[in-house]
C-alpha cells in the first residue's frame, strides 16, 4: 500500500515535468519543420503589459518573468531565454541582427508576442457623408407616404353624413328643429357610435311609446337604433334611451337666421 502511495506522489510530481518535455519536444519540431509559434504554444508567456507586447520565454524556464535564477536555469545561460525583460529588450530593432529575437509570428520561443493593436478601418462611407440630406430625406419619404395614405383612403359617398352633422345626447330634450326623421335615423346614428353592419333600425313605434323620447334613439346597453312619434316626449335618457339629434352647427347651415329662434 505504501509502494502504490509513493508511485502516485512521485507521478503527480513528475506531470510539471511532463509538460515541459513536450513543450520542449514540439519547439525543437516547430523549429525543424520552419514554422513560426504566433500563439506561444511551445513556451512559456509572460503577464500582460499595457505599454509593451509580451515576451514568450522558452518552455525549460518553467516560468516567464525576472525571477531569481532566470538568467541560469539547470545551469546554463539563460538571461535572454527566460528573463522576461531581457527577452523583450533583445527584440529586433532594438538588439543587433544577429542576435535578436524575432516576432513570435516569425519564429519559435524564445520570441517576441506580436502587439495587438485595434486597425480601425477607413468605410466607403458613413453617416456625416449625408447628414445634410438626412433630414430632407425623411421629410419627403413621409409626405409621400401621407399622400400614399390619403389616396388609398375608402373614399365617402357624397350623399353620407357627417360625423359632425349629428349628436348624442343623453339628457334634456331634442329640439324639434334638430329632430332626426326616420328615413335617415339609421346612418344618423352610426355617426355617434351604432354599430357600423346594422342594415335596417331595430325597432321603434311611429306613433311612439311611453317613456321614449320623440325621434331617433339609441339604447344606451343594447346598441339597438329605434324611432319613436310622439307621445308623452320624454327626456333624452329616460329607459337609457339616448338621442340622435342634429348638431346645431349642421343646423345653422342649413336654415336662415330668421328660423334659428326656435332651435334652442
Amino acid at each position: 500500500m505504501q509502494f502504490v502511495t509513493v508511485a502516485l506522489f512521485l507521478g503527480t510530481m513528475s506531470l510539471p515535468c511532463q509538460s515541459t518535455v513536450m513543450k520542449f519536444l514540439s519547439a525543437r519540431s516547430l523549429a525543424a519543420a520552419e514554422l513560426p509559434d504566433p500563439m506561444c504554444k511551445t513556451g512559456v508567456i509572460s503577464l500582460k503589459k499595457l505599454d509593451r507586447p509580451q515576451s514568450c520565454c522558452a518552455s525549460y524556464c518553467g516560468e516567464c518573468t525576472d525571477y531569481g535564477t532566470c538568467e541560469s536555469v539547470r545551469g546554463q545561460d539563460s538571461k535572454f531565454a527566460c528573463c522576461a525583460s531581457a527577452v523583450y529588450e533583445r527584440r529586433c530593432g532594438k538588439a543587433p541582427a544577429n542576435v535578436c529575437l524575432k516576432k513570435c509570428s516569425e519564429s519559435v520561443p524564445p520570441c517576441i508576442m506580436d502587439k495587438d493593436e485595434i486597425v480601425v478601418k477607413d468605410l466607403d462611407r458613413n453617416a456625416a457623408d449625408n447628414c445634410s440630406k438626412a433630414v430632407p430625406d425623411w421629410r419627403a419619404r413621409a409626405e409621400s407616404a401621407m399622400k400614399q395614405g390619403t389616396f388609398d383612403a375608402p373614399k365617402k359617398p357624397s350623399d353620407a353624413p357627417e360625423a359632425a352633422d349629428f349628436v348624442k345626447l343623453e339628457t334634456g330634450q331634442c329640439p324639434s328643429a334638430r329632430q332626426v326623421g326616420k328615413e335617415e335615423c339609421l346612418a344618423a346614428a352610426k355617426t355617434v357610435g351604432a354599430d357600423e353592419d346594422k342594415t335596417s333600425l331595430d325597432g321603434g313605434n311611429d306613433a311612439g311609446n311611453s317613456g321614449r323620447p320623440h325621434g331617433c334613439t339609441i339604447h344606451k346597453w343594447r346598441g339597438n337604433v329605434e324611432w319613436w312619434g310622439p307621445s308623452d316626449d320624454a327626456d333624452c335618457g329616460n329607459k337609457n334611451y339616448h338621442c340622435v339629434c342634429r348638431s346645431v352647427a349642421a343646423l345653422q347651415a342649413s336654415m336662415s337666421a330668421d328660423n334659428m329662434a326656435g332651435a334652442y
